[in-house]
């Protein structure tokens, strides 16, 4: 997923320092690498759920300290349907050797010090053809791209050999390893779209839910399903159509009771992610993380539009939105959503203040939300707005709740609105603006565009 837009460049350089994400957040695993990006996440910068561009993912749990020194799993006879499977056995191994030198993990020295044997803990078919779970011991030396956490230490590094779907080879897809106070490696998406799930035994029971399901109103829920170890691994696979990164695992004792509960959540990581960086460094380049292919957000220029009473602007800084937004459930708890570098601070005669911005979930379209603030500054209220088309005239219509108005917008354009068929137009001013409950229309205004209706009615 690439972008190459000047909005993309000045959201992610510009949006603020404090969310910046490092370019390779979906790969690096190093808890100098992760436990950093797990703060940047919940700041965002390019909202599992929140970027400015903005990447916002649940924080993963911490799970006790594993004694590593005594790894039994390397000394376990290899499981699954291909065990015996010696040629393939072999091709797994020399995948794994193969695909360490532009490793994205060979930059913190991962496997520089192997110890022992490589070991095929589990081989077998999965929805996206033949894998290997490879295991070996390493010892972590000293490295300027390793925090200083995990040096001088030994650990089993594991390693997934799977088909690359974009030539059919079979390559290493994905190599881990576990940084202090992280989560046991093991945890893998990969084939086309990413949409196959392999996660090594965790010693807990596992759920799954392969995507979000929309209710009536457009929120989000979601369905959980146990997901079976077998041979020491459990697989899933994501329908088709459906987005690999909406999947969901949570390594816990029992099923989450609401939506929002997702303790033991495990981070998989994206092979299709970790391949690119492969492809980049065997090119000699620097790597930058995806994203998605189609921005589908309007192009305006950063910065609050105010309307209404006066109210700090600042109450619509993006940052603000992202931590708004996840104490709602408007958004799903996983994916990668990208909020509006934009907003309108509406300040309404009660004392109250309604902010509106966007959120593109993924790849669908982008949808305008509004949180609306009480008189004391606390969160009353949050809502869904229209669906946005970026090149329409008027592309943000909100009805805001409770009687209180619209907050239309149309960044350049001269806005006036009318409450009657055939009633007078009253001026609305530029950009944005905070209208009646009873306007039935809107007429927009662009320089070296034909005026257009735009009816609120329908």
């Amino acid at each position: 997923m690439t972008m190459d837009t000047d909005l993309l460049t000045r959201s992610l350089r510009d949006a603020a320092e404090e969310v910046s994400a490092p370019p390779d957040l979906a790969l690096r695993s190093a808890r100098g690498g992760r436990r950093r990006i797990r703060r940047s996440r919940l700041l965002g910068a390019a909202l599992s759920v929140v970027v400015i561009l903005i990447g916002v993912i649940v924080a993963t749990p911490r799970f006790g300290i594993v004694d590593w020194e005594g790894d039994p799993r390397l000394e376990q006879p290899t499981q699954g349907s291909l065990a015996a499977d010696e040629s393939f056995l072999a091709t797994a191994v020399q995948a794994w050797f193969d695909g360490m030198e532009f490793s994205p993990q060979a930059s913190r020295g991962l496997f520089d010090d192997l110890r022992g044997e490589p070991h095929v803990y589990w081989a077998g078919a999965t929805p996206s053809g033949r894998a290997a779970v490879v295991m070996q011991r390493a010892f972590l030396h000293k490295h300027g791209d390793l925090s200083s956490d995990d040096w001088n230490q030994s650990q089993t590094l594991i390693g997934l050999v799977a088909v690359d779907p974009r030539d059919g080879a079979l390559k290493l897809v994905s190599a881990q390893y576990r940084p202090q106070g992280d989560p046991p490696p093991g945890l893998f998406r990969f084939g086309p779209g990413s949409r196959t799930v392999l996660v090594v035994d965790r010693g807990l029971p596992l759920f799954y839910s392969p995507g979000p399901r929309r209710l009536e109103d457009g929120r989000p829920t979601r369905d959980w399903q146990a997901l079976p170890v077998t041979d020491g691994v459990a697989i899933a696979q994501v329908p088709d159509g459906s987005d690999g990164a909406e999947a969901v695992v949570l390594a816990r004792p029992m099923p989450p009771a609401t939506n929002r509960d997702v303790a033991g959540r495990v981070m998989l990581d994206d092979a299709a992610e970790y391949l690119a960086a492969v492809d980049a460094r065997r090119l000699g380049r620097d790597y930058t993380r995806h994203f998605p292919e189609i921005d589908k957000r309007v192009r305006w220029p950063i910065g609050a539009m105010s309307v209404g009473e006066p109210r700090p602007v600042d109450v619509g800084h993006p940052g603000k939105m992202v931590t708004a937004l996840q104490q709602t459930d408007l958004l799903d708890i996983a994916g990668t959503s990208y909020i509006g570098l934009w907003s309108v601070v509406a300040g309404l005669s009660d004392g109250s203040t309604v902010v509106v911005s966007e959120v593109q979930e993924g790849s669908r379209p982008s949808r305008a939300y509004g949180v609306l603030y009480g008189a004391n500054g606390e969160i009353a209220g949050a809502f869904f707005g229209n669906d946005i088309d970026p090149i329409a005239m008027l592309p943000v219509r909100v009805r805001l709740p409770n009687g209180l108005g619209w907050i239309v917008a149309d960044r350049g354009s001269m806005l006036q609105y009318r409450t009657a068929v055939g009633g007078p137009w009253q001026p609305a001013g530029v950009d944005a603006a905070l209208l009646p409950a009873n306007a039935i229309a809107v007429e927009v205004r662009r320089s070296g565009v034909t005026p257009m209706i735009v009816d609120l009615t329908g």
